[in-house]
């Protein structure tokens, strides 16, 4: 079954290449399955939280990361030192995330969120491109079959994040570093949370 010819004959609300397969019967065996999705608030948060040189990729534009930083910077300094690791315990989670949701109808998030939604689905379309040749390479190697369901949260393109919590939740984002990048890496979060 080719996916091109199933993409133009048919049209799918989900969007999910290898959910749909599944359903239909092409692919029946156990298998890992990530659901790439962006949260406002987490990213609202780590784009704040993280505006050290070390936190960005290099050569991945961040003019609009940067732009979004100083407005939250100039809106609520307070919450913003606290989120980069001040020690100000006066502020609570409410005020936090109150300012969170203040920042959603902002220009400069919209930007920031366009970008990062550009990001998911290069993640997601590089998974699935390369999820059933890899799923066979990792059955043979351990053996084992790999069937549970993640939730993969992304960030912002020019910012680092690659974190598995242990409880099948990912930060991640897009990185171009080399082929199949993201594919290899979102492997090792998946096998992270298994031995955590």
């Amino acid at each position: 079954m080719h996916w091109q010819s199933l993409k133009n004959g048919l049209q799918r609300e989900d969007g999910d290449r290898v959910a749909y397969l599944r359903n239909q019967g092409s692919i029946t065996q156990p298998m890992v399955n990530l659901d790439f999705k962006i949260n406002d608030k987490y990213l609202i948060l780590h784009t704040i939280a993280n505006c050290e040189s070390d936190k960005y990729i290099l050569n991945v534009p961040r003019e609009d990361v940067i732009a979004f930083q100083n407005y939250a910077q100039e809106q609520s300094p307070s919450i913003c030192h606290a989120l980069r690791g001040g020690t100000d315990t006066s502020i609570s989670f409410k005020e936090i995330d109150d300012f969170a949701i203040s920042l959603l109808p902002t220009p400069l998030y919209q930007n920031v969120r366009a970008q990062t939604e550009e990001a998911l689905q290069k993640v997601k379309k590089e998974w699935e491109n390369n999820f059933e040749k890899i799923r066979k390479i990792m059955k043979e190697l351990t053996e084992s079959e790999w069937e549970d369901n993640f939730e993969v949260y992304i960030t912002h393109p020019s910012q680092k994040a690659g974190r598995s919590l242990g409880d099948n939740t990912i930060f991640w984002t897009y990185r171009s570093d080399r082929p199949n990048y993201n594919t290899i890496h979102l492997w090792h979060e998946v096998i992270g949370s298994y031995i955590q």
